[in-house]
């Protein structure tokens, strides 16, 4: 008994289907991936940009009560600057916060407070926080 050709060909498998249909899921897989990658790090970067703008308002927060303090002390004090350590922080990366001090007028001090952190980093986050200081309130409590 012979087999036909006619036969034999009818069952053989349509290779280049099966290998454009296999160059498509790959090609599918390649772009999923590269929307993943692409969404992992952003979703890393805005994490990333919102702790620094955490740590920078925390260490503004500090200079200010650093400058009240001092001014009870020292009523001359004029402001600061201070650059916190790597070791103090996140262990990497360091900050600087600014203090300056002017008089308002004779019965008021404006504290300017700036902290900067990272310090010299193109994701870098500075935070000002200004505040009136009453000298009366003071006087008073001396």
């Amino acid at each position: 008994m012979k087999i036909s050709h006619k036969h034999r060909r009818g069952n053989r498998r349509p290779t280049g289907a099966i290998l454009a249909i296999v160059l498509v899921v790959v090609a599918v897989l390649v772009v999923l991936a590269a929307v993943m990658t692409t969404r992992t790090v952003r979703y890393h970067r805005v994490r990333m940009n919102r702790a620094n703008a955490i740590q920078s308002q925390l260490l503004a927060d500090a200079g200010l009560d650093r400058a009240l303090l001092r001014l009870k002390q020292d009523s001359d004090y004029a402001g600061e600057t201070w650059t916190v350590p790597v070791d103090l922080l996140d262990g990497h990366q360091s900050a600087t916060v600014t203090i300056q001090v002017d008089r308002a007028d004779a019965a008021r001090k404006v504290i300017k407070v700036t902290s900067q952190f990272p310090v010299d980093s193109i994701r870098s986050v500075q935070r000002t926080i200004e505040y009136t200081w009453p000298l009366e309130s003071n006087e008073e409590s001396e």
